[in-house]
């Protein structure tokens, strides 16, 4: 087994023990289903097409809640059989096609694409490809929705500022919920915008040794990142607009109403017309 394969492996394994904002909320659900709803207002279920770049649980289930045509675009099968063992409310028909978002050849049109954190696996440049592409498979009046975690201006630098930050506003809030939209751009590099995991840890392991975490909140994050080598990249939001309106008309960019909802925008696109 390669390294590559086996650590998609292991992060789908370990996917069912990630929480928020690593994975969608229900307040982020809800304004997906509100376009869901929406659509089914004006054209009858089952000739409703929505895509999903990934595996993404929370969308699949969100997607057979109300019988939709479901397609899975993720270039690991395996990947694409580890999640689908992990729970989902609802379940349904699905087609998975096995194929890389900067790659994508696919002559079917759809009503939705939606997009968990995809944006953040992909650099700059990778990013540009995806996109073209995602903008190619929306129907005329289809609409792209990615989540994506941000960076904002005036944002904490390190694990010292953000638990500050988390202690005195967040106290009874799960710790890796309340600090994991602060994290990842605290600690990206600025050049690849991706994490820089080894500091992450460091820094981490630092507060754990003064007492300034429980072992439970250094294991949780600890755990999460044997797998994560090179985290996510975390663009500022202004340049993914200015990327996202290169391929996309921005209809709206939304939030949900977690204590982390500033960093996690989801947008609402429609495809440039060619």
């Amino acid at each position: 087994m390669s390294n590559k394969t086996s650590w998609i492996k292991n992060k789908a394994y370990d996917w069912q023990f990630y929480l928020p904002p690593a994975r969608p909320s229900i307040s982020e659900l809800a304004i997906i289903e509100k376009y869901i709803l929406d659509k089914i207002s004006r054209k009858p279920k089952k000739a409703i097409k929505m895509a999903i770049l990934g595996c993404t649980v929370e969308y699949r289930s969100l997607a057979h809640k109300y019988g939709l045509n479901v397609t899975l675009i993720d270039a690991s099968k395996a990947h694409y059989k580890i999640l689908s063992k992990q729970h989902m409310a609802y379940k349904g028909k699905e087609k998975l096609v096995a194929q890389d978002w900067r790659q994508m050849k696919i002559s079917e049109k759809f009503d939705f694409i939606l997009a968990d954190n995809v944006l953040n696996m992909l650099n700059n440049q990778q990013r540009a490809l995806a996109l073209k592409n995602i903008s190619g498979l929306l129907n005329k009046e289809g609409l792209f929705l990615p989540r994506t975690f941000v960076s904002l201006k005036n944002m904490p630098k390190n694990w010292k500022e953000i638990l500050k930050i988390v202690r005195s506003k967040y106290p009874s809030v799960d710790f890796y919920v309340s600090t994991a939209a602060f994290v990842y751009p605290a600690y990206k590099n600025k050049l690849t915008e991706f994490t820089d995991v080894s500091r992450l840890l460091e820094d981490l392991r630092e507060l754990k040794n003064k007492n300034s975490i429980t072992k439970k909140e250094f294991d949780y994050w600890n755990g999460r990142m044997t797998f994560d080598k090179i985290g996510i990249a975390v663009p500022p939001l202004k340049n993914l607009n200015k990327q996202l309106n290169q391929s996309f008309k921005i209809k709206e960019v939304l939030e949900g109403n977690d204590v982390y909802s500033r960093y996690l925008k989801v947008h609402v696109l429609r495809a440039r017309l060619k």
